[in-house]
């Protein structure tokens, strides 16, 4: 229902029984008013000896409608106080009952919003607990990568690399082409003149056609002494040089560990410009010699600040 328009109508009906009452409130006023003059004629006539009955007639006439008069507006009253009251009880109780389904929508909505802040405070707690056990899954999961990596690398320790050595050099019988030839390029003092080697190979197994640079070659030693031998043999020896080729040898780690060690690079070009010696650690630690004192180094930006520094006081 439209409020508005109830009240309208409430209004429009109030407005004209009052114009009504109005209009018959200036008739009684009016005939009181001929009422009350008749009386004064009337006080006025009683000091005549006589009173005529056409006189008397009239008076009983105006007295009769006084009555009728106020009859007919306590009717009329009594008639809009009756139609106020229930139309104002009818509108009364539809606005009641909206208002009481509109609380219980309310009280539902709040019900609503309780379940839904329960099951919220119960994902954040559960999200908390997965967010530390996906912690501490991470965790173990580094400590185990680490642990494989070294692993990988103490697997490879007593493995050599050699770099750029021409394809085709090793012959038919690898094995025993660098139990000779590795002792013999470096000038390793060893027993007859002959290392042991367990294993060798190139990687990759194909060489590509479009190749421009000749396969590394992977070789494993029976001992790890020899291993350490040839690596120090080879850093005495500095350049070695084959067919016009110059020939590299390094230790053998997992590819994730050479790209640590790789990150050192242009710090080692920087100290070998400088004059300063250095060498590389296992797994991936750089320690300089300068000046009678030690340096190591576990990151490459550490390293990098050490040689500005030394670059600043030379200059």
């Amino acid at each position: 229902w439209n409020v508005h328009d109830d009240a309208s109508s409430i209004c429009g009906a109030c407005r004209l029984s009052f114009s009504s009452f109005r209009w018959l409130f200036t008739v009684t006023s009016t005939k009181k008013c001929s009422f009350s003059s008749h009386s004064a004629s009337s006080k006025f006539l009683r000091q005549k000896p006589r009173k005529t009955q056409t006189e008397a007639e009239e008076q009983g006439l105006n007295n009769m409608a006084e009555s009728d008069i106020e009859s007919l507006v306590m009717k009329i009253s009594d008639g809009l106080y009756a139609k106020l009251s229930a139309s104002m009880d009818t509108k009364l109780d539809q606005i009641v009952k909206s208002v009481s389904a509109v609380c219980e929508n309310v009280k539902v909505l709040e019900r609503r919003m309780e379940n839904a802040e329960q099951r919220i405070s119960d994902t954040e707690d559960s999200a908390t607990q997965l967010l530390a056990r996906l912690e501490g899954a991470e965790t173990r999961l580094n400590e185990a990568l680490a642990r494989l990596e070294d692993q990988e690398n103490r697997s490879r320790r007593n493995n050599i690399k050699i770099i750029n050595l021409p394809e085709l050099t090793e012959g038919d019988n690898p094995k025993e082409f660098f139990e000779t030839w590795i002792p013999k390029v470096l000038n390793m003092k060893v027993k007859k003149d002959r290392i042991k080697v367990d294993r060798c190979h190139r990687s990759p197994g194909q060489l590509r056609p479009d190749a421009t640079r000749p396969r590394a070659v992977y070789v494993r030693l029976h001992h790890y002494e020899d291993k350490q031998l040839i690596m120090q043999s080879a850093r005495n020896r500095g350049e070695i040089s084959l067919g016009g080729s110059r020939i590299h040898f390094f230790e053998d780690f997992s590819p994730a560990l050479e790209k640590k060690r790789r990150d050192f690079t242009e710090v080692k070009k920087t100290l070998r410009s400088l004059g300063i010696p250095y060498r590389m650690l296992f797994p991936a630690v750089l320690r300089v010699n300068h000046k009678e004192k030690v340096h190591v180094f576990k990151s490459p930006a550490e390293a990098q600040q050490f040689t500005m520094a030394v670059q600043r006081d030379s200059t």
